[in-house]
C-alpha cells in the first residue's frame, strides 16, 4: 500500500527522533530502549524507529574490537574463533560470536570513553537536582504559608541522581555483571521460574570485557519470528509479566534494564534474561509491603462490604508506608481514601463494572498524591518504575488484550494460597508443641498428672503433624 504523506511526515519525525537519541549518547539512548516497547503510548512509528537503538547503535570495525581485546586481556586473543562482524550494538558496547574452548560464546565489548561520558551526564544531572531541591524548599515554604501538609519535605531529588549514577557507574563495570549474573541466577532457584540466565566465564572476563554463553534466541516484540516459533504468545505474555513479579513481590533481585532486546525467548519458550549492568536488589520490608499492597487490592470478594473495603484499603496504605512510600507528614485520611478508592476499582474491574483501563485510572489517582506529596516513590523505584514500563510493554505486545488486573491475579493468588498455607502449618506447629506439652505435663510421679505413654504422644504427633 502506498505511504499517505502524513505517515510518510510521521516516519521521518520518528527516523530523527532515533537520530536525536543516537547523538546525544547512551542516557538517551537508554530512555529511548525503554519507550520502543511502547506501543500502547506511542506511535508505531515511533516504537518501530526506537527498537532499532537495542540491536542498531553505530559499532566499530571487528579489526578495532581485536586490537581492543588483545589490549585488555594483554595477550593474543584466547578463543577458538572470533567473528568480527558483530552480533548486535548495544548503548554501552556491542556484542560479537566466538568459540571459547569448544563453547559458543557472545562477547560484549565496552565502548571508549564511558567513565568521562558519565562523569560529564551526571555533573549536568546533579546541577539540575539542585535546582529542583531549591524548588521543593520554595514550593514547601509556600505551602507552610497556606496552611498546607508538609508533605513534600521528605523529596531529595540529588539522592534520586546518586542512586542513578550508582547503578549506572556499577553497570560499565562487566566484572560486576557478570556477579550480578550469577546473583540474579541464584536468586531464581526453586521458583520454578522457566527463565535461563546465560553463564559467564569469568576467566575471560575482565572490567570492560564480558564473555558469556551463546543461547539461541529472538525477541519478544520481533513477532513474525515468535510465531514462525509456534509459540503461544498469550502464555509467553503471562510468563513476562510473572517474571517480574517474581522480582518485585519474592526474591527482591530486580533486573533494572528488561527492555525487548534483554528480554529474549528460546526456541523451547524459555525467556532469557541478558544484560546484568544495572540490578538492585530491593529491601526485604520493600518487598513484604509491595505484597501487603498486592494483597490488599487483590485478595478478596468481588462484591465487598464497606466492612471488607476499609480492611483492605488499610492494607493498602500499611503496604505504602512498610514500602517507604509515604512522605513525612503525608495526610494519613488521603491516603486511606485512595487505597479504598483502589480496592473499589480493581473489585470493579474482577465483576467487569468498570470499562476504564485500570492502569490509566490508577495512574491518574496516584498522580494526584504524588502532585500533593502525600507519596514519594524511594529513589530505588525510579528503576523499578523504568522495568515496569519495559515489562508492560512487552506483555502488551505479545498480547493485545492485555490487561494489568487480569494478568496480575495468578501470581498474586498464588503468593496469597502460599501465605494462607505458611500460617496454617505455623498453628498446627504452635498447636503440636502446645498439646505434647500438655499431654506430658507432670510426667513423673506429680498427683494427678495424666501420664501418657510416649507411644501414644508419638501417634498424636504424627496425626497432628498430617493434619
Amino acid at each position: 500500500a502506498n505511504m499517505t504523506d502524513d505517515e510518510a511526515r510521521t516516519n521521518i519525525t520518528a527516523a530523527w527522533v532515533r537520530d536525536g537519541l543516537l547523538n546525544l549518547g547512551p542516557t538517551m539512548i537508554k530512555l529511548g530502549q525503554v519507550f520502543s516497547s511502547r506501543k500502547d503510548l506511542l506511535h508505531p512509528a515511533y516504537c518501530e524507529a526506537l527498537e532499532s537503538l537495542q540491536t542498531a547503535v553505530p559499532c566499530v570495525s571487528g579489526t578495532r574490537v581485536r586490537e581492543l581485546l588483545e589490549a585488555e586481556f594483554g595477550r593474543p586473543l584466547p578463543f577458538d574463533s572470533f567473528d568480527e562482524a558483530p552480533l548486535a550494538g548495544a548503548s554501552l558496547g556491542q556484542v560479537h560470536r566466538a568459540v571459547y574452548q569448544g563453547t559458543p560464546v557472545a562477547i560484549k565489548i565496552q565502548r571508549a570513553g564511558l567513565t568521562e561520558m558519565f562523569d560529564t551526564d551526571f555533573k549536568n544531572i546533579r546541577l539540575g537536582c539542585r535546582v529542583m531541591n531549591a524548588l521543593e524548599r520554595g514550593y514547601e515554604k509556600i505551602r507552610q504559608l497556606q496552611g498546607k501538609s508538609k508533605a513534600t519535605a521528605g523529596r531529595d531529588w540529588m539522592k534520586y541522581a546518586n542512586d542513578a549514577a550508582r547503578l549506572l557507574y556499577e553497570e560499565i563495570d562487566y566484572i560486576n555483571e557478570g556477579k550480578n549474573a550469577e546473583a540474579f541466577a541464584a536468586s531464581l532457584i526453586g521458583t520454578g521460574a522457566n527463565v535461563v540466565v546465560p553463564k559467564v566465564f569469568s576467566d575471560v572476563t575482565t572490567k570492560r570485557v564480558l564473555t558469556m554463553e551463546y543461547i539461541e534466541s529472538v525477541k519478544m516484540t520481533d513477532t513474525a519470528k515468535v510465531a514462525r516459533l509456534g509459540l503461544d504468545t498469550r502464555a509467553l505474555s503471562q510468563q513476562v509479566l510473572d517474571t517480574f513479579l517474581l522480582q518485585l513481590l519474592t526474591t527482591g533481585v530486580l533486573h533494572c534494564d528488561p527492555h525487548p532486546g534483554n528480554m529474549c525467548v528460546t526456541p523451547q519458550g524459555q525467556i532469557v534474561m541478558y544484560d546484568f549492568g544495572m540490578m538492585d536488589t530491593l529491601p526485604e520490608t520493600t518487598v513484604r509491603g509491595m505484597r501487603k499492597i498486592a494483597f490488599g487490592l487483590l485478595n478478596g470478594s468481588p462484591d465487598p462490604s464497606n466492612k471488607e473495603i476499609t480492611t483492605r484499603g488499610d492494607s493498602v496504605m500499611e503496604g505504602l508506608e512498610m514500602a517507604g512510600f509515604l512522605s513525612p507528614g503525608a495526610n494519613a485520611t488521603a491516603v486511606r481514601l485512595v487505597g479504598e478508592f483502589l480496592v473499589r476499582f480493581f473489585s470493579d474491574q474482577a465483576a467487569d463494572r468498570a470499562t476504564q483501563d485500570v492502569t490509566e485510572q490508577v495512574d491518574y489517582e496516584l498522580r494526584s498524591l504524588l502532585d500533593t506529596g502525600a507519596i514519594a516513590f524511594p529513589s530505588a523505584f525510579t528503576f523499578v518504575a523504568r522495568a515496569f514500563t519495559s515489562v508492560d510493554g512487552i506483555a502488551k505486545s505479545l498480547r493485545p488484550e492485555y490487561e494489568l488486573r487480569e494478568a496480575v491475579e495468578p501470581f498474586v493468588g498464588q503468593l496469597i494460597a502460599d501465605e494462607y498455607n505458611s500460617q496454617a502449618v505455623a498453628k498446627r506447629d504452635a498447636l503440636l508443641v502446645q498439646a505434647k506439652g500438655w499431654l506430658q505435663a507432670g510426667k513423673g510421679g506429680e498427683d494427678g498428672a495424666l501420664l501418657v505413654p510416649s507411644r501414644d504422644v508419638a501417634l498424636l504427633s504424627a496425626g497432628l503433624a498430617a493434619g
